[in-house]
């Protein structure tokens, strides 16, 4: 039983280090999200520019929500 114990602590333990490391990837994302927007926010961007952002915004959210569920739970 304290065998158990001990794996299943190990593994929480890891899982526990690997969500970090995702979620400060996560930060990074959302800050490079919250510049763009910034950056839009404060020009008057020609269609082409919104859209480019958009694309940006778009694949930086995509990126977000990958790294999210490889870790959101124990089993991966």
């Amino acid at each position: 039983m304290g065998q158990l114990n001990d794996e299943i602590h190990q593994e929480r333990l890891e899982w526990t280090r690997r969500r970090l490391e995702a979620l400060a990837k996560m930060e990074v994302k959302l800050r490079e999200m919250r510049e763009l927007a910034r950056y839009a926010a404060g020009r008057s961007l020609s269609v082409t520019e919104a859209a480019q952002v958009q694309e940006w915004m778009d694949i930086l959210q995509k990126e977000v929500i990958a790294i999210d569920r490889e870790t959101f739970t124990i089993d991966g």
